[in-house]
């Protein structure tokens, strides 16, 4: 069984309200971090959240999917803000939802990995899904790397974002709840351990 971790050795995801990539973008450049995504990246709406959430009450269905859970990513030994992940587009009912992760370069070596293991890792603890998606414009996903095998590109969209004025392609992983399970799994479990 999955346990929703979100500390691991250097960093923590603390819970914050729902926000656009705009949103997370403007307050993360705000606190002067300077080793995140450009904007352009934050503003697609298929890489980040590109309308705030509105909660409709009742049972989650396809027209009424789960409420997305945002963290900060936090510096657990200063506990300074240096990045951001999102867990939006929730389908319990189709069995997906999509990550979304930033954390500045700057930061300690390895930020950005355990917060985007943390992340997944939480998707699938803590909600019924097949998979999680992640977009992004590079040929991998670079939160990934320790996880061998974890996530299977599944399309590639180009000439999809404009970023300072250049087409580049939208490449979309999956990782599946199969996959996680034998490798990421036991990866959010050392992390979390220290």
């Amino acid at each position: 069984m999955l346990f929703p971790h979100t500390a691991a050795a250097g960093i923590e995801l603390r819970a914050t309200a729902p926000s656009t990539g705009r949103q997370v973008y403007a307050r993360l450049s705000a606190l002067g971090l300077t080793g995140i995504p450009p904007e352009d990246e934050f503003a697609a709406g298929s890489l980040w959240p590109g309308r705030p959430f509105v909660e409709i009450p009742g049972r989650f269905t396809a027209e009424r999917p789960a409420p997305p859970a945002h963290f900060s990513v936090v510096h657990s030994g200063d506990g300074r803000e240096i990045g951001h992940a999102a867990l939006c587009e929730v389908s319990p009912h189709a069995g997906h939802a999509k990550a979304c992760v930033a954390v500045d370069t700057a930061a300690a070596g390895g930020a950005l990995a355990a917060a985007t293991v943390l992340t997944v890792n939480y998707a699938f603890a803590v909600w019924r899904l097949r998979k999680v998606y992640l977009w992004t414009t590079g040929r991998t996903v670079p939160g990934l790397a320790d996880v061998p095998d974890a996530a299977v590109e599944e399309a590639v969209l180009p000439d999809h974002v404009l970023v300072g004025g250049e087409r580049r392609p939208a490449r979309v992983f999956a990782v599946y709840r199969e996959r996680w399970d034998a490798t990421g799994a036991p990866a959010a479990e050392r992390l979390a351990a220290g």
